[in-house]
């Protein structure tokens, strides 16, 4: 038997990706020893933000009866990877301690990478489920994830 979630587990769970994207990059974006990649994690962190006031809206926006409708995603080994990297920006502690076990610039961006890949992961399995009417929403922000993950891979290739 697979994980269920409600609409709006799912829809806390994207504000949580998106709060715990703006803290990474943000405190990255300060000790980035690039000012190249310090101008890209700002860059991020600012969209990130952006994208979270983006779902808080949509969470206002959808009915509570469904919100309250229990959901089967599939995939549940991915959805508790997310949920296991957003507690590690459950707290500054936590934060200061895996931002510090990042070697260099480049590590930094390979995470970044990963991290917006499952990002888009995450929000194409949203997009099954969230009302009709706001699938194209959902598609926006997908689409503003897949520019972060080229910005980032652009970066890798340009450091060699």
């Amino acid at each position: 038997m697979g994980l269920k979630f409600t609409l709006e587990e799912i829809i806390k769970l994207a504000l949580k990706i998106e709060e715990s994207g703006y803290i990474f990059y943000q405190k990255y974006s300060e000790i980035a020893k690039s000012e190249e990649v310090k101008k890209v994690f700002d860059l991020l962190a600012s969209e990130e933000k952006k994208h979270y006031e983006e779902y808080q809206n949509l969470l206002s926006r959808i009915p509570k009866h469904k919100m309250a409708e229990k959901l089967y995603l599939g995939n549940d080994e991915f959805y508790l990877k997310v949920l296991a990297r957003e507690s590690i920006f459950s707290d500054n502690k936590s934060t200061e301690t895996y931002m510090n076990s990042i070697k260099n610039d480049r590590e930094a961006l390979e995470l970044a990478l990963n991290y917006e890949f499952d990002t888009i992961e995450f929000f194409n399995t949203l997009k099954k489920s969230v009302p009709l009417k706001e699938k194209s929403f959902v598609n926006t922000i997908i689409l503003k994830e897949r520019q972060h993950y080229k910005i980032i891979k652009q970066m890798l290739i340009n450091m060699g």
